[in-house]
């Protein structure tokens, strides 16, 4: 199996368990700059299949299909693209296998919270305001995968950013390279350890501000993307307007 290119088109995953907030740090990452081709989010797809009288396990199936064929287009066509994942199928694994032996620049952002009583709560809180419903056995499995192959996917690609979610904000804890997991604390969040499993790690801890510094560097963005300690989102600043 090859080794994810830094020069070939980006295959791009946001990546973790169901209500994690995957959606909203692609949007910040969006926001900054990042330019990663078309977006497949199977949850969008579901939602506009909701309509229809299948029950949820059916239109996840039917949305998840649509992700794989549109994924094979594109990646026949060597154009960049985003998929949004839990990282719980055996298909992921050989799309990202595929894609490294093409020539793609992998890169995975993986969005956790450590607990499935937290991510059930956002999924149940989603449904209220009108998103799609996912069945908590569902999620339960979903959650394990997620950990499980995450190891496996960023020994495959070329970079890969781990974020806790946890708190009260979204937060850079580690960075992967080539295979090596950098952490940014020495306190990790619980989860980093399950999804970091086997990988070598760093001989030091990376601040956080250097560590953005270079995930800003390497895929590029067009402004800075910082953590923003107040709120549990990402703040996208001008380079132009930062203080020198």
């Amino acid at each position: 199996m090859a080794s994810a290119t830094t020069d070939g088109p980006r295959f791009t995953m946001f990546a973790g368990p169901n209500g994690s907030g995957k959606s909203t740090a692609y949007l910040r990452f969006l926001e900054a700059g990042y330019d990663a081709g078309e977006y497949l989010n199977p949850d969008d797809i579901a939602r506009e299949l909701g309509a229809a009288s299948d029950a949820p396990t059916v239109i996840d199936l039917r949305a998840g299909r649509e992700v794989i064929r549109r994924s094979r287009e594109l990646m026949h066509a060597r154009r960049p693209f985003v998929r949004e994942t839990t990282l719980s199928s055996r298909e992921i694994l050989r799309s990202v296998s595929a894609a490294a032996d093409a020539g793609y620049r992998v890169v995975m952002v993986f969005v956790a919270i450590g607990s499935t009583a937290a991510t059930k709560t956002r999924v149940a809180l989603r449904v209220v305001s009108g998103g799609h419903d996912i069945p908590e056995d569902a999620q339960d499995r979903r959650f394990a995968r997620s950990f499980d192959n995450a190891p496996k996917v960023a020994r495959i690609a070329h970079a890969a950013y781990f974020l806790d979610n946890s708190g009260s904000q979204h937060r850079l804890v580690a960075a992967v390279r080539r295979g090596t997991v950098t952490f940014l604390d020495a306190q990790q969040a619980e989860w980093i350890a399950r999804a970091t499993s086997g990988l070598p790690q760093a001989a030091s801890l990376l601040s956080r501000a250097d560590a953005l510094a270079q995930l800003r560097e390497a895929e590029p963005l067009d402004t800075s993307l910082e953590v923003r300690e107040e709120r549990a989102v990402y703040r996208a600043r001008a380079a132009s307007a930062e203080v020198s």
